[in-house]
């Protein structure tokens, strides 16, 4: 209680102040204590959300991909983050068509690796897309720095996608 001060009343101060005779004061104290415990779980939800970033190289079914993804971490209750410096999680959505994709691709995580290299929070780096047709042992090899491969078509199919286009078809 003490970490939400002014919100509630204490046990003591319940039974203290009130009479606790009767069904009516027991029924009040349990409807108060319901209260209590919901906003206690609301207020550590709201704390503890968790972020997402993604970034998408390639063509438009990776954009797709990335909306679905985007869905599955919001059903879970992810939040989008602004920045990539603010995220717990950064999804990197590759592209394996041009070799030129492929090398942002590793660009960009061996910058994220120095971005966060010796910092006490470091996000979770999760690599997913074409690019993963290399096999996880190889790219763990060559890129150290990703804590997870992940196959894009084992996910965001339980949830709706998040559009961002609001001008084209989009068909599941």
């Amino acid at each position: 209680l003490s970490a939400y001060p002014g919100r509630f009343k204490t046990q003591n101060q319940i039974h203290c102040g009130e009479r606790v005779s009767g069904n009516q004061s027991l029924t009040g104290f349990l409807g108060r204590t319901e209260a209590f415990l919901a906003f206690v779980i609301k207020y550590e939800a709201m704390k503890k959300a968790k972020t997402y970033f993604i970034f998408t190289f390639g063509c438009q079914m990776n954009k797709s991909d990335s909306e679905r993804v985007a869905g599955d971490y919001q059903a879970r209750g992810y939040k989008a983050a602004k920045n990539v410096d603010s995220a717990d999680e950064i999804i990197i959505n590759t592209c394996s068509i041009r070799k030129s994709a492929e090398d942002r691709a590793r660009s960009l995580i061996n910058n994220l690796a120095q971005k966060f290299r010796g910092m006490a929070k470091k996000p979770k780096i999760i690599l997913t897309g074409c690019m993963i047709h290399h096999g996880e042992e190889n790219l763990l090899r060559m890129l150290p720095f990703v804590d997870e491969i992940l196959p894009i078509s084992e996910v965001g199919f339980n949830s709706a996608a998040v559009r961002r286009d609001k001008r084209h078809a989009w068909i599941p």
